[in-house]
């Protein structure tokens, strides 16, 4: 997936890829391997960034069996 000059600016990594796709389809529940093979990569090299923005409330996470599945929020969490 090629990301937008605005957001390969902001995030050069694979972060931004990740970004880019779950932000740009938001209502897509993405399995980590289907979003490994879209973004061209390793489900291995994923884990940590999805990990972080899961944590950081940009990201929802839900399991299903033995599956974990992605999604981008619906909103931006409010700094407190």
């Amino acid at each position: 997936m090629r990301k937008s000059p605005a957001l390969a600016t902001l995030f050069p990594t694979i972060r931004g890829e990740v970004l880019a796709a779950t932000l740009t389809q938001p209502d897509k529940w993405w399995y980590l391997s289907e979003l490994a093979q879209f973004l061209e990569t390793t489900p291995s090299s994923l884990q940590r960034e999805l990990k972080t923005l899961v944590d950081g409330g940009i990201l929802q996470q839900r399991r299903e069996g033995t599956r974990t599945y992605f999604k981008g929020r619906n909103a931006v969490p409010t700094v407190s």
